[in-house]
């Protein structure tokens, strides 16, 4: 029998003693979540997660794990390959192999290159029971995302403490050093805290980590073709990117993110102009990796569906309403207006099919003019994109 309650008093405490300015959540969702608990012990909390579709032999199983403490909590992705969460929990004193791979990075990476070859020859040839790696941005559950800083000390005694909660040798396998202080600021409440310049093809792309006070998602990624005072304050061309643990950082075979992401970046690259604002902590429609992997594990038949019966319905929508309540889209893009009026952006031409994402920069003072995706589902998920257009009534059916 799993023992759920001390999640269950965390989260239930996080989630309904919400100031009223953020999004609050159902409670199908506050069930579905403390259902997909594994493990919860000393401030360690493991979900169930599902099995990735990779383009390797080994299958790779992967699991949201949170630490916390009194200082507050670290977000880890627990990678196992050739087994299953379940399997991990039942050996005794499994192996952990620690690694150290840029979230962005591994997003900006097409397959073969540097990250993705890291992770790939890492996920291929360990001999560990199980690869931990902690995120700087992204979020387990609602509410609780990161900031996108990152305290070394602080993620390596919560390392620490995994090893201890699961009676295991942790060993590093990858590092890599994060960004660079930032240059320009914003106002006091939008602070740049890294920016660099990074090469994608024989262009410069400039990556703007920026932390946002009083905001649910508290961190965004923004790419830019130009530093951003460049940026043109009318019709600049924009995308609002959500984050996707398991197809943006894993490149994910039934997961169209990915795909979304580098040709919004390959738009503004091609225009010399523009900017893909990426919200790392929208995951699963902004309730975070946990429950979405659970809809995703139902889907592939990997995770079993609540209440089991026959028939059970593997489309995306369907098991995302019943795990999520009937607001199955938990998204808010007003962030994403602050930063741009603060960049001095009044109209934009952004790009989606999305109806929320227009509405929110709209009620947010930007004029909006809308530019079709070019998304094709190219990586193997046709089917989940025609899917999200036909049965939400969020998005343009003329796309």
């Amino acid at each position: 029998m799993i023992d759920r309650s001390g999640f269950s008093h965390r989260f239930d405490k996080l989630a309904f003693d919400l100031p009223a300015t953020l999004p609050t959540v159902s409670k199908e969702y506050s069930e579905s979540l403390k259902n997909t608990v594994l493990f919860d012990q000393d401030g360690v909390t493991l979900f169930e997660g599902c099995e990735l579709e990779l383009d390797i032999e080994k299958p790779v199983w992967m699991s949201p794990l949170v630490v916390s403490d009194e200082h507050g909590s670290s977000y880890f992705h627990l990678l196992i390959p050739g087994g299953s969460a379940a399997d991990f929990i039942a050996a005794d004193g499994p192996d952990i192999e620690e690694i150290d791979l840029d979230d962005a990075s591994l997003k900006l990476d097409a397959a073969g290159q540097t990250s993705q070859a890291n992770l790939r020859n890492i996920l291929t040839t360990t001999k560990a029971a199980a690869l931990v790696r902690v995120c700087r941005s992204g979020m387990a559950f609602y509410p609780e995302s990161n900031d996108g800083r990152m305290d070394h000390e602080l993620a390596q005694a919560r390392l620490e403490k995994i090893k201890e909660v699961f009676g295991s040798d942790s060993r590093t396998s990858e590092r890599s050093q994060y960004t660079t202080p930032a240059e320009e600021e914003l106002r006091s409440d939008i602070e740049i805290i890294s920016m660099q310049q990074r090469t994608i093809g024989s262009a410069v792309l400039y990556h703007y980590g920026i932390s946002l006070s009083n905001d649910p998602w508290k961190y965004y990624d923004v790419f830019s073709a130009t530093e951003l005072h460049d940026v043109p304050t009318h019709d600049s061309l924009v995308r609002i990117d959500s984050g996707c643990d398991i197809g943006q950082l894993y490149d994910d075979a039934g997961c169209d993110c990915k795909e979304q992401l580098h040709t919004a970046i390959e738009s503004i690259l091609e225009e010399k102009s523009g900017l893909v604002v990426h919200i790392p902590a929208q995951d699963g429609r902004g309730y975070g990796a946990a429950v979405i992997m659970k809809v995703v594990g139902v889907g592939r038949g990997s995770v079993s569906y609540p209440e089991s019966t026959d028939g059970d319905p593997t489309d995306g929508v369907t098991v995302s309403n019943k795990l999520l309540g009937d607001r199955y889209d938990n998204r808010t893009y007003d962030g994403v207006g602050r930063i741009l009026d603060d960049i001095g952006i009044k109209s934009v031409r952004l790009q989606t099919d999305n109806r929320l994402k227009v509405k929110g920069l709209e009620d947010a003072g930007i004029q909006v003019i809308r530019a079709s995706t070019n998304t094709q589902g190219k990586n193997g998920s046709l089917d989940q994109v025609k899917d999200k257009h036909a049965r939400t009534g969020n998005y343009f059916r003329e796309s």
